[in-house]
């Protein structure tokens, strides 16, 4: 079971929950739960820089390539800060005046801008005669959505690296994550 926890006074980030039937995991005899919280406020490359995560020229230089509509891929492995380093490039790099289409699975970047339309994929129910809606899918229907800038998630698949290349070749400035050890081995993947 996929889930989310809304924003809250008391949580004001929200959340991501993944739970595991018992059959799935260990016997049967226990389900397995992961909660994720997020941020409460939207990321600030300024606090990235406090973080320590990279030095401040370095933000500043990748904040202004945004500004620029060039297209920015964050790159890096599993817990490195992929998501808070692109939501701080994007809330402090896009204009407020921008529409941004963001597609996403599942939803996780917090941006603080007026003009955002989230599309987000689903699986296909188990048993269900419904499709899944994809990433490529709903990169193909912000195409047709106007978007100053258009954001992917992060691209886990060949087909979602490829409606992105896509969409990105024909004018579309953007900015997506990649999950990945090294830049090589993005290349690679």
């Amino acid at each position: 079971m996929d889930g989310r926890l809304p924003r809250t006074p008391d949580n004001p980030g929200g959340g991501r929950v993944k739970a595991l039937h018992p059959v799935l995991v260990g016997g049967g005899k226990y389900p397995a739960v992961s909660i994720r919280l997020f941020e409460p406020r939207p990321v600030r490359i300024e606090q990235i820089a406090r973080w320590g995560a990279a030095p401040s020229e370095l933000l500043e230089e990748l904040t202004a390539a945004v500004r620029r509509r060039m297209r920015v891929m964050i790159e890096g492995g599993r817990r490195q800060g992929r998501q808070r380093s692109f939501s701080a490039l994007a809330n402090d790099g896009l204009s407020r005046e921008e529409r941004v289409i963001k597609i996403e699975d599942p939803e996780e970047i917090f941006l603080d801008l007026p003009n955002v339309v989230t599309i987000e994929a689903r699986h296909a129910p188990p048993g269900s005669v419904v499709k899944p809606y994809t990433i490529a899918d709903g990169v193909n229907a912000a195409m047709r959505m106007r978007p100053d800038r258009l954001i992917v998630g992060e691209v886990r698949t060949g087909d979602a690296a490829l409606a992105l290349f896509r969409a990105q070749m024909s004018d579309h400035p953007g900015l997506t994550t990649f999950h990945s050890e090294s830049p090589q081995a993005a290349v690679h993947r």
